[in-house]
């Protein structure tokens, strides 16, 4: 079995996978293209997202229920690519519907990217507390 670094070093080598993809598919559906030109980058998104999601239960298994630090520079690094691919696919699935009638496919297969890398990114994000104001009591 792989040790926690192991796994957060294969995590941070497919989120940089994710984000060459991404930039990929965005620049590709920036132009007139056609459905055959973007699946197989869309079918080679959709298997990093889930050895993504493979890997991170593995390695959150491995914590044994534990959370990891997310202020470790490989977790900030995780967050930060995972981060930069949503905002790519954010632009691919704009450049789809301001495309539509240009490219040659149907966007809604493309408009709800997986929740699954939200999922995990929640993971890698440096959580804040949030401070809770004291509920005012109404005088009756």
């Amino acid at each position: 079995m792989a040790t926690q670094d192991e796994l957060l070093l294969q995590l941070e080598t497919i989120a940089s996978n994710l984000v060459a993809n991404a930039r990929q598919l965005q620049q590709v559906s920036s132009q007139i293209c056609t459905q055959e030109e973007l699946t197989p980058l869309q079918e080679e998104q959709d298997s990093l997202v889930a050895r993504l999601v493979e890997i991170d239960a593995a390695f959150h298994l491995e914590l044994s229920g534990g959370d990891a630090d997310p202020s470790l520079p490989v977790m900030q690094r995780i967050e930060k690519r995972l981060q930069e691919f949503q905002t790519l696919n954010n632009g691919f699935v704009a450049n789809v519907r301001t495309h539509q009638n240009l490219i040659q496919f149907e966007s809604e297969l493309y408009e709800n990217p997986d929740k699954s890398i939200e999922a995990v990114r929640e993971r890698y994000t440096t959580k804040t507390s949030k401070v809770r104001k004291p509920s005012r009591s109404r005088k009756r």
